[in-house]
């Protein structure tokens, strides 16, 4: 016998997925915690983070990363380079762009952006 509003039955949700996954915010900035760790991990690699500085603090823009395995890898691949994207969808929208090589050995090269 109780009526909520869409509203409401919204924020629920996203109130529960915010306990079982983590919110949105902290995830971001779990980005900048795996750019250091991968770094230290994969010497030679490329991670680029760019975030916009604003008077409420730091909010991200973009990710770039390419492990230097791959970054050598695409030297021999064949010469078919395929790109895909995603758009990403919630509260922080953007977009997840890939580059995608296969070598002789049917192997797989992909480097990713998040913008």
């Amino acid at each position: 016998g109780t009526e909520i509003s869409y509203r409401q039955a919204w924020m629920g949700v996203e109130k529960v997925w915010g306990l079982v996954f983590g919110d949105y915010s902290s995830s971001f900035d779990d980005l900048r915690w795996y750019v250091d760790a991968a770094n230290a991990c994969n010497p030679g690699s490329v991670f680029y983070m760019e975030f916009d500085i604003d008077s409420k603090g730091r909010h991200f823009k973009c990710l770039f990363f390419a492990f230097e395995a791959c970054i050598h890898g695409f030297k021999y691949c064949r010469p078919v380079l395929m790109l895909d994207g995603t758009f990403l969808k919630g509260r922080h929208k953007g977009c997840l762009l890939a580059a995608t090589a296969k070598d002789g050995n049917q192997g797989i090269f992909c480097v990713y952006v998040l913008l």
